[in-house]
C-alpha cells in the first residue's frame, strides 16, 4: 500500500493501526483496491461531477469501504453511481458518497462547495474534508 503523498495517509495508518490492535474487538473492516486514477477520471466525466480532492485521495486507498460494521461505510466509485440515481429527499446540490453510524446517517459532498456533509434526518453538517470525517471515524472507535 502506497500512501506517499495522500493528504489522509496519517489517518488511514491510525484506523488500519486501530484495526489490528483491536480487530478481535471491533465489527467487520473491509477496504476494497483501490481506485486509479483513470477510473477516477472516467467516472467523473461519465457523471459530469467532479469528486473532492479528499474524497479521491480515500478512493485511492480503497474504492468502498466499511469500518466497523456500521461505523462508517465509504462508498466506492459503483456504488456512487447506483446511490445517485436513487431519488431521495436530498437537494440535487448533495451526491451520497457513504454512511455514518448505521443508522441512516447519509455522507455526501456538495456539488455546489465541494465540501463533505453528514446528513442526520434532515440536519446537514458540513466539513471541509474527508480527514476531519475520518478523525471523527477514529474517535468513535
Amino acid at each position: 500500500m502506497n500512501l506517499t503523498g495522500n493528504s489522509l495517509e496519517k489517518e488511514i495508518r491510525i484506523i488500519l493501526d486501530i484495526y489490528e490492535k483491536y480487530k478481535d474487538e471491533l465489527g467487520n473492516f473491509k477496504f476494497a483496491e483501490p481506485a486509479t486514477e483513470q477510473e477516477i477520471s472516467a467516472w467523473e466525466k461519465t457523471n459530469g461531477i467532479t469528486l473532492p480532492e479528499s474524497y479521491k485521495d480515500w478512493l485511492r486507498f480503497s474504492n468502498g469501504s466499511t469500518i466497523d460494521m456500521c461505523t462508517a461505510e465509504f462508498f466506492g466509485l459503483e456504488k456512487i453511481t447506483k446511490h445517485s440515481k436513487y431519488k431521495t429527499c436530498l437537494p440535487d446540490e448533495y451526491v451520497w458518497i457513504g454512511n455514518m453510524i448505521g443508522d441512516g446517517e447519509a455522507l455526501l459532498f456538495s456539488r455546489l462547495t465541494g465540501k463533505i456533509v453528514r446528513h442526520d434526518h434532515g440536519n446537514y453538517r458540513e466539513y471541509d474534508s474527508m480527514k476531519e470525517i475520518l478523525l471523527e471515524v477514529i474517535d468513535i472507535l
